[in-house]
């Protein structure tokens, strides 16, 4: 075998940390001030009011909250839309049929000449059927802007949305994309020697035999928080999310000291992908090591709900 083209099998390579770092990890270049980190918006619209399809119909207004600590600028949008029905509640709506407008409230800014139907201005988390035949679901496809809008801290986003199918539904729309922290960003501060592609499922909590399993059940309507230890070994950069479920439900995520990934409770199809169709997080969300990453997942399905999600990244190695 030709030693100068040996492969670097495992997490160890021979390379400097700062070669490691340029090659592997998100960059920040040495003249900025300021890091990415990934966090959701989301508003929901529950029960938003049947119009008349083709009509002029009135918009319901919501308004998101910038928080005070950090500006945000959102890159892609997805939505679910489903409908109330007994004796199950939340089941996807069979048809998209809504317009949106968007107002940056602080700039007194329209983001659109006139309201726009939802389904050009956002996406839906898409079932996939396989040349097999199989379906897989939960294919993440959002709506991605041209660039990232960024909006300021301590200001409002409006949200008007009116429905075009005559029947009364529940939207919920998520905002994706990055807060804007000043300084450097964490995976920075530290030289790591190596690297490993790892992932981290949530916990089992209710299987005490296998508490580490992916798949967590969560009975009709309830409530379940799902704490994911980190290794001490190694800090973690989250990179993708992916998963599968079995009904409708909520999720928060939050890691370390309260560190809140999402504003609010939102819809699980606006957050996990699948493995074809994963949700690549537009920057990183950093794990230090031996901390713990707590996913609260309430079910809306009104039946038994199977749940499994997936935090896919990089173990860094000093």
């Amino acid at each position: 075998m030709d030693r100068s083209k040996k492969m670097n099998f495992g997490r160890r390579i021979n390379a400097t940390p700062a070669q490691i770092s340029k090659q592997i990890l998100p960059q920040q270049n040495e003249d900025e001030k300021f890091y990415r980190e990934f966090y959701i918006y989301s508003t929901s619209f529950l029960t938003l009011p049947a119009g008349t399809p083709g009509a002029n119909n009135s918009f319901t207004p919501n308004e998101i909250h910038i928080d005070s600590d950090s500006a945000f600028e959102f890159i892609k949008t997805i939505h679910r839309v489903t409908i109330s029905a007994t004796p199950a509640t939340n089941i996807i709506a069979p048809a998209n049929q809504f317009r949106l407008k968007y107002i940056d409230d602080a700039a007194g800014r329209n983001l659109m000449k006139a309201s726009e139907y939802g389904t050009t201005i956002s996406s839906t988390a898409t079932a996939l059927t396989l040349p097999n035949g199989a379906i897989i679901d939960n294919a993440f496809m959002p709506f991605i802007w041209p660039r990232p809008y960024v909006i300021g801290a301590s200001t409002t986003l409006s949200v008007l949305a009116a429905d075009d199918s005559g029947i009364a539904y529940n939207l919920y729309l998520s905002f994706h994309g990055n807060k804007v922290r000043p300084g450097i960003a964490p995976w920075k501060r530290k030289k790591y020697k190596s690297f490993m592609p790892y992932v981290y499922p949530i916990a089992n909590v209710s299987n005490t035999s296998n508490p580490i399993a992916g798949t967590l059940i969560v009975a009709a309507n309830n409530t379940v928080s799902s704490p994911i230890a980190t290794d001490i070994d190694s800090d973690f950069l989250v990179l993708k999310i992916t998963g599968r479920r079995t009904g409708g439900a909520l999720v928060t995520i939050k890691d370390g000291n309260d560190r809140q990934w999402m504003d609010s409770p939102m819809h699980i199809d606006n957050l996990i992908g699948n493995g074809a169709f994963p949700n690549i997080l537009p920057a990183p969300r950093f794990i230090e090591r031996g901390s713990v990453i707590s996913a609260m997942i309430q079910d809306i399905s009104n039946v038994s709900n199977t749940i499994e999600m997936q935090f896919i990244g990089l173990k860094l190695y000093e």
